[in-house]
Parts: C-alpha cells; structure tokens; sequence
C-alpha cells in the first residue's frame, strides 16, 4: 500500500494520474469536467463519478490517492471525493501525471509515501 501525493494545477482540463501502466484518474476529463474519471488499474474497466471531478483552473491542489490492497481513496484538498473498491495487491508499475487534450498540467510535486 501506498500514497501518492502531488500539488499540481492545470490551465484548463485533465489532470491525469498515471499507475500500473494506464491513466488511472482524470480530474477536468475534457469530456465532462465534472465527472471524476477511474479507469481501473487492475481490470481497465471505466468508470465515471458524476460531480467530484472539477478542479478550479489556474489553482493548485493537494490531491492524495491511497492505494491499499482492496481500495483506492481519491481527497482533493482533504476533502474525499471517491473510494473504489478492487483488488490491487499485486499492481505495480510506474506512477505518473500528466496532461491531454492540449491542456498544461503543471506539477509542483509529487511524492510516494508507503502505507502500513
């Protein structure tokens, strides 16, 4: 298990997190920018959560995503905004952000934190 922790803002849409070689979460998915986008990392199976995926432009966030062995826990600035349930005891790969759809996400920093 462990976290993954970044302060990072986009000038317009996606904020993409990256995890066990696909995009995993979208945040401002250029598509809806309200919907919070899960792809499952374990399955690829896709995912939308209406209402918890905007993020202001222009502003940097503190987004936190825990990776345990049957959870995934998304907080944007300490507040949750989802909590999916899986199995990724056995996922690993790299980790990564990133932009799409011409947008520029920029990445202030990023750490892992390994959780007991």
């Amino acid at each position: 298990p462990f976290s993954i922790r970044a302060k990072v803002a986009t000038d317009s849409t996606n904020i993409r997190f990256y995890y066990a070689d696909r995009t995993f979460l979208v945040f401002n998915w250029e598509m809806n920018t309200s919907e919070l986008r899960f792809n499952d990392p374990a399955t690829g199976r896709k995912n939308g959560f209406p209402g918890v995926g905007e993020v202001e432009v222009g502003v940097f966030h503190d987004i936190e995503i825990d990776i345990l062995d049957r959870k995934i826990e998304v907080k944007v600035n300490g507040e949750t905004r989802a909590e999916l349930s899986g199995d990724y005891e056995d996922l690993s790969g790299r980790v990564g952000i990133g932009p799409a759809a011409a947008s520029t996400v920029t990445v202030k920093e990023m750490t892992l934190v390994e959780l007991d």
